[in-house]
């Protein structure tokens, strides 16, 4: 394999934090960016979290990750961390607590993101990419671009996948226990018993409206299943309309899940997905 040839300089926030936990090793091996790009990563956290993050780095450097990591950095000074940064992946961010909506993070978070975003505006390279994957993310990314202005727009953006991929698991779920009970019965899409289980690649046509909070809207009225090879309209598949209606009381969990796992688990969701 050719030597890689490019040194990409990327700031995480939160660098103490679950989540950058689950992602710093994904760009050490060079999942996240490419083998041949070389990755000078720095980690920024609050003070009070100054010890994690050096314990997160030291961790890095026992692993030995010599595919993609030039070299660690972990620090509480926002100037170092931004210094000449190409790109940002900004984890940190008030945590939504049991009980908060997300319309209460705003106020939290807005200071947070005005400084990161006077932090790129001041340190970083002009051309910098960023993401922001602290909730509500479409919110504070609209705070962040405005506080640095010569960071083009199109660089900016933010995360809201969830959204998207707790529909399709919701859809998938009842999908696969429709054609299930077809099957059983030899009629519908799966009569004769033939149906494969549905899986990630067999629905398309998603969207969810609105920001990330409990006022978005799910619409199922473009979805499409894959069954047996051959596309099929939703309402073909799952042939209760009013479950369908996503929107409706019925699916208060969808709105509400957030919520729930936080609940139940105490904590936020943490999981990155692997390339595939």
């Amino acid at each position: 394999m050719a030597a890689p040839t490019v040194v990409l300089q990327v700031v995480v926030t939160g660098g103490a934090g679950q989540i950058a936990y689950s992602l710093i090793p994904l760009i050490a091996r060079g999942l996240v960016f490419g083998p041949r790009t070389r990755v000078n990563l720095r980690l920024l956290d609050i003070p009070p979290s100054a010890s994690a993050l050096e314990g997160v780095a030291m961790e890095v450097q026992d692993s030995l990750f010599s595919t993609a990591l030039d070299g660690i950095l972990a620090t509480t000074d926002e100037a170092k961390a931004f210094d000449g940064a190409q790109v940002a992946i900004l984890l940190g961010g008030f945590p939504r607590r049991p009980g908060m909506e997300r319309g209460d993070l705003i106020e939290k978070n807005a200071g947070i993101m005005k400084r990161m975003g006077g932090c790129l505006e001041k340190h970083a390279s002009r051309n910098c990419k960023v993401v922001v994957v602290a909730n509500p993310a479409p919110t504070n990314c609209i705070v962040l671009a405005s506080y640095a202005p010569s960071i083009p727009r199109k660089n900016i953006s933010c995360l809201s996948r969830l959204d998207h991929d707790r529909m399709a698991g919701m859809l998938l779920h009842e999908a696969n226990r429709c054609l299930a009970a077809a099957a059983a019965n030899g009629n519908g899409s799966a009569k004769g018993g033939s149906w494969q289980r549905l899986g990630p690649a067999d629905v398309r046509g998603i969207c969810v409206w609105g920001n990330h909070s409990n006022s978005q809207v799910p619409d199922a009225s473009a979805v499409e299943f894959r069954v047996n090879g051959c596309w099929t309209p939703a309402p073909a598949v799952i042939r209760d309309a009013s479950w369908l209606n996503l929107s409706n009381s019925s699916h208060e969990r969808f709105d509400a899940e957030g919520g729930v796992v936080l609940g139940d688990r105490g904590r936020r969701y943490i999981c990155i997905k692997l390339p595939s």
